[in-house]
């Protein structure tokens, strides 16, 4: 397995899956596989790519690693295995369609989303790049800076009238639109505030995180400060603020930064090096091909031999026939 093909539907901005494909894409050429990026709508993120980046496939491919049901038909013509990947339970291009060897879920939430839907899948969570998303400095003593990428107004209207209720200082990042580099920013702050790879990311920067955003599809969605105790319940919802669903107000937003510790982020570090790194989720996906691959070719083994032994089978017929063994009323 040497060539592999990424797809995105859109690669126009960073986002979740835009990053997920680019540190995938980012390990597998540090790795010497010879990797080609698919998406429909290519803008300014692409540029970032260690590796082409079309709107036409050509060519065949060992593997196809595919995000967006808009792209497996391309991918299905293309890959002789293809994975896809679901990310969410809501968004319309996240919904699992017919034409993958098989499925991958990032979260237990989506696991069962996909299973509901008849759509058998393993978990492989997100891979965050440990490297690039680590710490250069400490989280301070006492919580004084806080970074919000948050994508919703009224999450970061609440963190906005509390941080100057208690006079913390705060940096607002619409997450949805950020920019690379964010990592930087990440280590400049005691505490970062957001939802999925912006919270895992942050805790692989070692900085205490508080699962909280506002959507469009909910008006606040919150799990709390990220803790050893929650964390394995966290992650089955992929730090979405769908596990505990906290009631979000200024005061129960405070008694939750109450609990910011330093040691926090430590933590947080030590997680995302255990279950997060780029790494380790890259090597779960080689080696689910690699079994999907395997089953395939049994398959395709076990037909052969059926047609083969129908053709002997047939043949004998044919032969007792021609022999006047099968006689029709004497």
């Amino acid at each position: 397995m040497r060539r592999i093909l990424l797809t995105n539907n859109h690669l126009v901005q960073p986002g979740g899956s835009e990053t997920w494909t680019l540190t995938v894409a980012t390990e597998l050429v540090r790795r010497g596989y010879e990797v080609i990026v698919y998406s429909l709508d290519i803008g300014p993120f692409a540029e970032a790519f260690p590796c082409p980046v079309v709107r036409e496939v050509a060519g065949t491919f060992d593997l196809g690693l595919v995000n967006h049901n808009s792209c497996i038909p391309a991918a299905r013509e293309a890959c002789r295995t293809v994975i896809m990947t679901c990310h969410g339970t809501f968004p319309p291009l996240e919904q699992p369609v017919l034409g993958a060897d098989h499925y991958v879920a990032i979260s237990e939430e989506v696991h069962a989303h996909l299973e509901r839907q008849g759509f058998s899948a393993t978990i492989i969570r997100n891979p965050i790049d440990c490297e690039v998303f680590s710490p250069t400095n400490r989280a301070g003593e006492k919580l004084g800076t806080i970074l919000s990428l948050c994508q919703g107004a009224l999450a970061n209207q609440l963190l906005a009238a509390l941080c100057e209720r208690e006079g913390w200082a705060l940096r607002t990042i619409d997450d949805g639109h950020r920019e690379l580099g964010i990592e930087k920013l990440v280590n400049e702050a005691d505490l970062v505030v957001g939802l999925g790879r912006s919270a895992m990311e942050a805790m692989a920067c070692g900085r205490p995180v508080l699962v909280f955003d506002s959507r469009s599809y909910t008006p606040y969605a919150m799990d709390g400060i990220v803790t050893e105790h929650n964390v394995d319940e966290l992650i089955e919802c992929n730090l979405s603020g769908r596990r505990f669903r906290l009631e979000a107000t200024i005061d129960s937003v405070a008694a939750q930064l109450e609990r910011y510790d330093p040691a926090l982020g430590d933590f947080g570090r030590s997680f995302a090096l255990a279950n997060l790194e780029v790494g380790r989720q890259v090597d779960a996906y080689l080696d689910l091909a690699t079994s999907v691959d395997s089953r395939h070719r049994r398959r395709i083994q076990i037909a052969v031999v059926a047609v083969a032994c129908f053709g002997i089978l047939a043949a004998g017929i044919v032969s007792q026939m021609a022999g006047g063994v099968f006689r029709v009323g004497r």
